[in-house]
């Protein structure tokens, strides 16, 4: 073999790999995204359905604490995308169900598993009792149900 073709065929490799590695990279960060918009928007839809045992302020507050805990530990670093697709799935059916304060400390528990960094944020658990009298105010942080209601709406016509 000469040595103008094996430095043409080292150049390839040269060229060949790094744009391989960038394009499993970039795969994996858009097939994550994917799921962690999927699951923004299954927040959102708990809106559509409150449960009767809470006001309207209340469960914006739940949803609130629930959203903060998917942008804060939803990301590839911090949770596999096996993992939240599998979590996704299963509240989808819960939502399907109707929606309770159940559901929400199902999927802060399900996420306290799955990104075990997630725990550090049990602190803010809307239906912990450290948190009950924000819950009972129902301090949604100037987001009323009506503004997740939009939120989802916003979500489901840009598909």
């Amino acid at each position: 073999m000469s040595l103008v073709r094996v430095g043409k065929i080292l150049l390839v490799l040269m060229v060949a790999f790094p744009c391989m590695y960038v394009g499993a990279c970039v795969y994996r960060i858009h097939r994550h995204r994917a799921v962690y918009d999927r699951m923004e928007t299954a927040i959102a839809r708990m809106a559509l359905r409150p449960p009767s045992d809470v006001t309207d302020d209340q469960w914006a507050y739940c949803m609130l604490r629930t959203w903060n805990l998917h942008t804060n530990y939803g990301g590839d670093d911090y949770i596999p995308t096996r993992d939240l697709q599998r979590i996704v799935e299963e509240f989808e059916v819960k939502i399907d169900a109707g929606p309770s304060l159940s559901t929400i400390d199902w999927l802060w528990d399900a996420y306290s598993r799955s990104a075990p960094r997630a725990h550090n944020y049990e602190r803010y658990r809307p239906t912990s009792a450290v948190n009950r009298s924000e819950l009972e105010a129902g301090n949604h942080g100037g987001n009323p149900l009506s503004w997740w209601r939009t939120e989802y709406e916003r979500r489901v016509s840009r598909r």
